[in-house]
């Protein structure tokens, strides 16, 4: 009976540790590319889901070398990886490539979404990873580093809302009041005049990014 027990429980634990495995697809094609370039895939994608931006590089690094289907197949595993290693985390390895890669993984990834499964990661980039979409786009922006990954995701997102709504002129122009007459005294005694305050608002008005895909 207690091994019957025990055989159940080590069961269990192979199904949950298969399922957790399952959360990046990877490629049987791509893995023998990799083994000819003793390129260790599976650990590198195990650590860029945990928020490893060298592993993320190599990882895009690699897209260099495949062709065919595996390109595809390996900007699947780019595109699952991205709510793993966090939008910012991803992003920032993203922002250290040349332009003409962040221009192929823009491609790549942007054709995975048509062919993954997971209908979150079919929205537009821009709605569910705004840096890592600007990013791609080889715009710019502030993107918080790893030591600010325990900001909340719509904290992020305002930071890049606000700096996709900054003009290129940040100078707010202030009223001139230059020209407003003195008041002139009057005699005797009179009822004080009452002034109503003029609110000035002078924020910003939000807008999200742009919907690139």
């Amino acid at each position: 009976m207690k091994k019957a027990l025990l055989l159940n429980l080590i069961l269990l634990l192979s199904v949950v540790a298969l399922s957790a495995q399952k959360k990046v697809y990877i490629s049987e094609n791509v893995l023998k590319v990799a083994a000819q370039a003793e390129f260790d895939y599976k650990d590198m994608v195990k650590k860029a889901a945990k928020k490893d931006g060298d592993a993320l590089q190599k990882l895009f690094e690699f897209g260099r070398i495949v062709d065919g289907k595996e390109v595809n197949e390996h900007a699947l595993t780019c595109l699952e990886l991205i709510p793993l290693a966090t939008d910012e985390v991803y992003a920032n390895a993203v922002a250290t490539r040349n332009v003409k890669l962040k221009s192929a993984l823009r491609r790549w990834i942007t054709q995975a979404q048509e062919s993954t499964s997971n209908e979150e990661l079919k929205k537009p980039l821009s709605e569910w990873a705004p840096y890592t979409w600007e990013a791609l786009n080889n715009r710019e922006l502030k993107v918080p580093s790893k030591d600010d990954a325990t900001a909340t995701p719509d904290a992020g997102q305002g930071s890049l809302k606000n700096e996709l709504a900054k003009p290129a002129d940040s100078t707010t122009p202030t009223p001139d009041n230059s020209t407003t007459p003195a008041t002139s005294t009057t005699p005797t005694t009179t009822t004080p005049a009452t002034t109503t305050p003029t609110t000035i608002d002078a924020g910003r008005a939000k807008t999200s990014p742009g919907k690139g895909n």
